[in-house]
């Protein structure tokens, strides 16, 4: 489409005339956009806070007792003491299963936290049934 010179001079001169009506309008037109998608950004941001705040109230008693196993001070001394004691080699961790007799890596299982070197040797299969039938 060739655009003719008398055509770009009269666009030209109502620019000039009208600048400061095309350019409210056009600030206009960006601020509606920019507010659409503000908008549109705040209600995923705000359906995703309420999905995450319904999942932990639905959810809570798992969330906190995971919390709670995970950062139980008793637990994790227990653990350390028994991982530091398998590194510097007092204790040697069994090749096999004693239960299943499976050869595979064993899981230490602690029956009492406060001796931490008093655990049995399981596969994650017979851990897995030792806490659920002892919890």
């Amino acid at each position: 489409m060739v655009i003719s010179e008398a055509k770009k001079k009269y666009c030209k001169e109502y620019y000039e005339r009208n600048k400061e009506k095309i350019n409210k309008q056009k600030a206009e037109r960006y601020r509606r956009k920019r507010v659409e998608i503000l908008t549109v950004h705040r209600q995923r941001r705000l359906i995703k806070k309420q999905q995450s705040k319904d999942y932990y109230h639905r959810n809570k008693k798992e969330i906190l007792k995971r919390q709670k196993s995970r950062y139980d001070p008793v637990k994790n001394n227990a653990r350390g003491k028994l991982q530091y004691q398998i590194k510097i080699g007092n204790i040697k961790r069994p090749e096999k299963c004693p239960e299943c007799k499976r050869e595979t890596k064993v899981h230490a299982h602690h029956h009492d936290y406060s001796k931490p070197l008093d655990v049995y040797w399981l596969c994650s299969i017979c851990h897995g049934k030792r806490h659920r039938q002892f919890g």
